[in-house]
């Protein structure tokens, strides 16, 4: 944000090959906005005893893999992550 409050990137002054500045959209995400998108793109699978998580988040394949813990046990340590992931 520049002195004058605004929502824009002032010109660079080292080169001056800007004439204008360059706006910044103005976006109002907010956490459960993002805990959302990352949950919906989730997918759960078992292969044998390995459980497999994977979603997107920060523009990121994500994976976690868990072995060896009941269902129930890795269902709610998948819902921890997921959420974790998405509001850091």
């Amino acid at each position: 944000m520049n002195n004058t409050g605004s929502n824009t990137l002032p010109p660079p002054t080292d080169r001056g090959s800007f004439a204008a500045t360059v706006p910044i959209p103005a976006v109002d995400v907010t956490t459960r906005d993002v805990v959302t998108r990352v949950t919906q793109s989730a997918q759960l699978s078992v292969e044998r005893d390995l459980h497999k998580l994977q979603f997107r988040a920060m523009s990121t394949h994500c994976q976690v893999n868990c072995h060896g813990a009941s269902a129930e046990t890795v269902r709610e340590f998948q819902r921890e992550a997921v959420v974790w992931v998405a509001e850091f």
